[in-house]
């Protein structure tokens, strides 16, 4: 089918424009989530890196014997909202698997947030033909950050910080209120940053009380504002049990937060705090990787710049486009705010990213896409239009989910055959995917590994440290104490720790000091458990019965669960 190029006031036109980019894209994801894994024989095996922690409880929803009274499932249950649960218990419900809930859940994701990009770009520029270009640079984005594709809190919220702003921008009260409700039962904290753009917008100094609509304005104010605190208070009690939160001296005292390039670091390569370009603390939105390449904080200054541009733009002349201003100064205020009592109102970067990031590449679409639409159409304005549109058009046939797979089918299969109430342990990279995919508790993981509730986090520390003693020591009285404490019925290690000696590299980003501990224990002498591992696991097992090695080293516990 022929889609003519639309006439330069065809809304209508220009919308199937957008319409047939995004079907497109959406047919890629499918196939890249769906038909590809299911083709190579691993549908059962993908899943989304970031989802590895937010399903870990979700096998309960299919068995109720899996994960019974395991911590890190409870964890994770707390740390989802229960309008966020509602989307899987509803799926579970009808009998899909919450691995294929998440992955069909980012396909609706991303069409809503098509819609919402539209109507935000629509809003913001008169001309359709701009607004398809910025609609166009925002999806493009998105097909390059995973949030969606995640299918977690933080993915959800997208569509949801769209439509906030289209409501924003039109002055919608009823919109607004149903997406600020929307966003805070799954991501409260760009809520807040919104909300604070929404009385900016409404201010007016002249007058008593100080909004556009006087007292009228301070009720619906109100009434938004007291919805999102109750909502978020609703949610906070939720995960309480799990804390405290950690605080910044705390922070300052951890490896895994002050060492470089660690899996949770807030410290740039100097081991310095960057407030400026970082992923959990910065105020920039990262799209150069801070830390990985260098003067990222320029590269991401410079990408805000359309942003402040048209707000400064905006307030001069009283327009639509001061709500890019608005949100550089609630995404800064609340950022401040954030820094101040670090991390009680969770991360700081949270507040200015997930709302600027969108609006950015909105920005930077609205400018690209003026100043093309005023250009003679000379060669030059048309290698411009041609060159935007192939990048654009790179982005929509490449959407980069993040998918991963376990390094072995055997990995997975094995551990459903196991009963449901074991526990495994070790050291690999396989043992992230067990919880979500093979419904096993684990005694630690990496990606588990999120520090910001010291409750949990002292429990996953301590268990990961005494896996990485288990597979690094050659001391029997050290392996017989850490396998007695890590309550672990199996151990999954793999050869490259036992037998080369070496540990993942996660290991040494998410527990750098431990893992420092571990590799020099390996350097000096091969671990113990080594020699003691072919004769602990059945034929063609990658488990290791820790009872077998107890024995061996004649110990005693707890009856294990047999095999």
């Amino acid at each position: 089918m022929r889609l003519p190029v639309p006439a330069q006031d065809d809304v209508a036109g220009w919308r199937r424009w957008f319409v047939a980019p995004m079907l497109v894209m959406l047919a890629v994801h499918v196939a890249d989530i769906f038909v590809r894994p299911w083709l190579a024989g691993i549908g059962d095996l993908v899943i989304q890196d970031d989802a590895r922690q937010f399903l870990t409880w979700t096998p309960r929803l299919i068995d109720p014997h899996a994960l019974a009274g395991d911590w890190m499932a409870d964890f994770w249950t707390a740390m989802s909202p229960a309008a966020y649960q509602a989307i899987y218990r509803a799926g579970a419900a009808l009998g899909v698997v919450p691995t294929d809930i998440a992955r069909l859940l980012s396909v609706a994701l991303m069409a809503l947030s098509g819609a919402g990009a539209w109507r935000l770009a629509r809003a913001m520029s008169p001309d359709p033909r701009v607004a398809f270009v910025a609609a166009a640079f925002v999806i493009a984005y998105l097909t390059k950050e995973d949030s969606i594709f995640s299918a977690t809190p933080r993915g959800v919220a997208v569509p949801a910080i769209l439509f906030f702003l289209d409501a924003l921008v039109r002055q919608r009260w009823i919109a607004l209120a149903a997406s600020a409700a929307a966003l805070t039962l799954v991501y409260p904290a760009p809520a807040v940053t919104l909300f604070t753009m929404l009385g900016l917008s409404r201010l007016s100094l002249k007058q008593f009380p100080p909004f556009a609509n006087g007292w009228r304005d301070v009720a619906r104010l109100s009434a938004v504002g007291l919805l999102i605190i109750a909502l978020a208070l609703l949610f906070r009690e939720q995960t309480e049990a799990w804390g405290p939160v950690l605080s910044l001296d705390e922070a300052r005292r951890m490896p895994a937060l002050m060492t470089p390039n660690a899996r949770s670091t807030i410290v740039n390569q100097n081991g310095e705090i960057d407030y400026l370009c970082s992923m959990r603390t910065g105020f920039l939105p990262e799209l150069v990787r801070c830390g990985h390449v260098p003067m990222a904080w320029a590269a991401n200054l410079v990408l805000l710049a359309p942003l402040l541009w048209l707000g400064w733009r905006g307030l001069k002349s009283g327009g639509r486009e001061r709500i890019y201003a608005l949100a550089v100064a609630a995404a800064l205020l609340w950022f401040v705010v954030a820094w101040l009592v670090a991390f009680r109102l969770h991360l700081p970067s949270r507040y200015s990213q997930r709302v600027l990031s969108l609006l950015e590449w909105l920005a930077l679409g609205q400018i690209i896409g003026g100043w093309l639409v005023r250009r003679p159409w000379t060669t030059r304005s048309r290698v411009a239009a041609g060159f935007t549109a192939l990048c654009l058009a790179g982005c929509f046939v490449t959407p980069l989910a993040k998918l991963e797979t376990p390094s072995d089918r055997k990995v997975i299969d094995q551990a459903r055959a196991m009963p449901a109430n074991v526990r495994i342990g070790g050291v690999s990279e396989d043992l992230t995917f067990l919880p979500a995919l093979a419904g096993r508790a684990i005694t630690a993981s990496t990606e588990h590994a999120v520090p910001w509730e010291t409750g949990y986090y002292r429990h996953i520390a301590a268990g990961m440290a005494d896996d990485l003693r288990i597979a690094s020591t050659s001391d029997a009285r050290i392996l017989k104490a850490a396998l007695v404490r890590s309550r672990a019925d199996y151990l999954l290690v793999d050869d490259a720790v036992l037998l080369g000696r070496e540990l993942p590299r996660s290991y040494r980003r998410t527990l750098p000091a431990e893992a420092m501990e571990a590799s020099k224990r390996l350097a000096e002498r091969p671990p113990l458990l080594a020699g003691l591992a072919p004769s602990c696991r059945a034929a063609g097992s990658r488990y290791i019965a820790v009872d077998c090695v107890l024995a061996k080293l004649g110990g005693t516990r707890m009856p294990a669960v047999a095999p």
